[in-house]
C-alpha cells in the first residue's frame, strides 16, 4: 500500500515537471496580442514621424522608432504561434463558426448588409490609400498642424 502511494506522488511530480506546449503557445499569443495593442495604440498617438523626431516625441519612453521596431518584430514572431493556436483550437473554433452561422441565417439581411459594408470599406481602403489615410488620420493632422505652426522658427 505504502508503494502505490509512492507510485502516484512520482506521478503527480511527473505531471508537474511535464511541459505544457499548449498553454506556452496560448500565454505567448496573448501577452504578443497585448504588447501589439499597445505598441499599436502608442503608434496611433504618436505625432507625424519629421515631427516626432524633432520633438524627441517619447510614449512609455520609447520612441517611434522603437515602437514601431517592436511593433514589427512582435508582429512576426507572433504569426507562427497564432497559426499554431488556430491549429490546436480548431475543433472548437469550427462548432463556434457552425454556430454563429446558424445564428446568422435568421438575420440574413443584417449579416449581408454588414459583409457588404466591411468589403466595401477594405476595397476603399486598398484602392484609395491616400485619401483613406487622410480620413483615419484627420484629427492627429490637424493636431501636428496646431504643433508646427507654434513651433520656434530656425528649428
Amino acid at each position: 500500500m505504502g508503494r502505490q502511494t509512492l507510485t502516484t506522488r512520482n506521478d503527480a511530480c511527473e505531471r508537474r515537471i511535464r511541459f505544457r506546449f499548449r498553454a506556452l503557445n496560448s500565454m505567448f499569443v496573448f501577452f504578443s496580442g497585448t504588447i501589439l495593442a499597445l505598441s499599436s495604440f502608442a503608434l496611433y498617438l504618436a505625432p507625424p514621424f519629421g515631427l516626432a523626431r524633432m520633438s524627441r516625441w517619447t510614449f512609455l519612453n520609447l520612441t517611434t522608432d522603437e515602437w514601431r521596431n517592436l511593433h514589427v518584430i512582435i508582429g512576426f514572431a507572433m504569426i507562427i504561434p497564432l497559426v499554431y493556436h488556430v491549429y490546436l483550437n480548431r475543433k472548437s473554433i469550427l462548432a463556434y463558426i457552425r454556430r454563429r452561422l446558424g445564428d446568422a441565417l435568421e438575420y440574413r439581411l443584417e449579416a449581408g448588409i454588414a459583409f457588404v459594408v466591411a468589403i466595401a470599406l477594405v476595397a476603399l481602403i486598398i484602392w484609395f490609400p491616400e485619401q483613406s489615410s487622410i480620413i483615419a488620420s484627420y484629427g492627429k493632422v490637424l493636431a501636428a498642424r496646431n504643433l508646427a505652426a507654434q513651433w520656434p522658427q530656425g528649428w
